[in-house]
């Protein structure tokens, strides 16, 4: 399973060290302890990782971060600060993770993505939305045969026959469930125009400067997580896969030794982790 995950997985886009670091540290925070909790209660982890991640003065526990590259850091967007947090005007239906309702204040309307049509109120989900028609027959014989006629009249069911909820959602529940793109040009765009969407798209994402965050700041941030990290008894080994000399340089920083930097070429990365493999265990024995 995993290897067929790998197999589809495609290269692209910038470096972000940091971000990996940042991640991976983060699984090894007894901060995360609720998390594991929660899957465990979900069936998602085995109960014997109850307690876990373990205190980082935890004398029978090792924590171990491998941070491998193949570059440098390079550049990056990020969400800006003004839609990261707060309410966003988006409802999600209860039972209904792919239908959603856009609020606009201005027509103090709702835009379904379910019918992808303006409404009075959200979509709520759980029943079955279109138009109900009546049909009624005068005259003639056999309902409207022969000379009768028939009328059908429509009108559109009434939100009071939804059954479920409607919540808004924080602009952090929605980026949990979409990206940017697909806000701007899935939902967004279908309820305005597609330059309305690029619009939005530019307001949300916030490149701070022409070039982005720069490498500059991401290597300064990844030092940052690695000496918090080595401050709590995590050991730091780094990988430099063919990377270049920018990205080898702040490996080398980030790693609890020097030692514990591999600079790697082509097929010595077999090597390379087999001799962590190695230390960690020649670690655990003697601490």
């Amino acid at each position: 399973t995993l290897d067929s995950m790998i197999d589809g997985l495609k290269a692209g886009g910038n470096t972000s060290i940091d971000v990996g670091m940042k991640w991976g540290v983060a699984l090894l925070d007894p901060a995360a302890q609720p998390i594991v909790s929660d899957m465990i209660n979900k069936g998602e982890l085995p109960s014997n990782f109850a307690g876990r991640p373990y205190a980082y003065d935890d004398t029978d526990s090792m924590k171990v971060v491998v941070v491998m590259t193949d570059g440098s850091n390079t550049q990056r967007a990020e969400i800006n600060p003004s839609y990261a947090s707060g309410n966003s005007p988006l409802y999600s239906a209860s039972g209904d993770s792919n239908d959603f309702s856009l609020y606009d204040a201005s027509k103090n309307q709702y835009y379904w993505t379910w019918d992808k049509n303006w409404h009075d109120t959200p979509y709520q989900g759980g029943a079955v939305y279109g138009q109900k028609c009546t049909t009624t027959y005068s005259g003639g014989w056999g309902w409207g045969h022969y000379g009768g006629t028939q009328t059908t009249t429509c009108s559109d069911l009434t939100v009071s026959s939804q059954v479920g909820t409607a919540s808004q959602m924080s602009w952090a529940d929605v980026w949990d469930k979409m990206s940017v793109t697909y806000y701007t040009n899935i939902i967004y765009r279908y309820a305005y125009s597609s330059s309305a969407a690029n619009s939005l798209y530019n307001s949300i994402v916030d490149w701070r400067t022409a070039q982005g965050i720069s490498s500059d700041t991401q290597d300064s941030q990844l030092l940052d997580v690695c000496t918090a990290a080595k401050n709590n008894y995590v050991t730091i080994y780094s990988i430099g896969f063919m990377a270049d000399d920018a990205g080898k340089s702040v490996l080398k920083d980030c790693a609890t030794k020097t030692s514990y930097f591999y600079d790697v070429q082509n097929l010595d990365i077999a090597t390379a982790f087999a001799s962590i493999a190695n230390s960690i265990n020649k670690l655990r024995l003697t601490q």
